[in-house]
């Protein structure tokens, strides 16, 4: 982040200025192609500590090595204040990569009760027939088009709360929660939290 930052002449003091610093849409874009599709070792993070702390605390057996994808993976969410720097209310389940795929995530800066991750409890347990989503690729924010369908509404309403993980805590959650809709509501400072994902050997919902 610090040397796109320099290449453009501006100076990244600390994280939760990003987005002053990177406030031009295509410089926004370049940082996110580089951090979409982060690994562990980009990190300096040992998978096998990271599987056997989570499994341990969850009874589960997991690995950092997705199937679907053949490798690890890791990607940093950059949520600028006032911006659409989000994905829709969805479930991971919804694209087959991600269908027995254990998501953690990690707040590093910025992370408030107006910017943390939504999340609707219990929405796991959901009947499909109960949730209205798009078709896939048919979710639409400000012009940017994804592809995993975007929840519109369920039978139980859209009632989503915002944990707040403190320091040294994540939110940990099963591929089938409705969550999204990240927006954030802070006055002056950029939310960044990494999502880690971990293929789940046990079933857990």
């Amino acid at each position: 982040l610090a040397g796109l930052a320099a290449a453009r002449g501006r100076q990244l003091d600390t994280l939760e200025t990003y987005h002053e610093v990177v406030n031009d849409p295509q410089l926004h874009r370049e940082v996110i192609l580089q951090t979409r599709e982060l690994r562990f070792s980009d990190l300096g993070l040992d998978p096998r500590m990271i599987e056997t702390r989570v499994g341990n605390q969850l009874g589960l057996g997991v690995s950092a090595q997705v199937k679907g994808l053949g490798r690890d993976h890791i990607q940093l969410r950059i949520s600028r204040p006032g911006s659409l720097d989000i994905n829709p209310p969805h479930r991971d389940a919804y694209l087959d990569v991600w269908k027995n795929v254990l998501n953690l995530w990690l707040p590093i800066c910025g992370c408030t009760a107006q910017s943390s991750l939504p999340v609707m409890p219990g929405s796991h347990l959901f009947n499909e027939r109960d949730v209205f989503r798009t078709p896939s690729g048919g979710a639409v924010i400000d012009g940017n088009q994804y592809r995993v369908p975007g929840i519109a509404d369920t039978r139980m309403g859209m009632n989503m709360i915002r944990p707040n993980p403190a320091t040294g805590e994540v939110l940990a959650f099963t591929p089938f929660l409705i969550h999204g809709a990240a927006f954030n509501h802070n006055a002056d400072s950029t939310r960044m939290a990494l999502e880690f994902r971990l293929e789940i050997h046990d079933q857990c919902y």
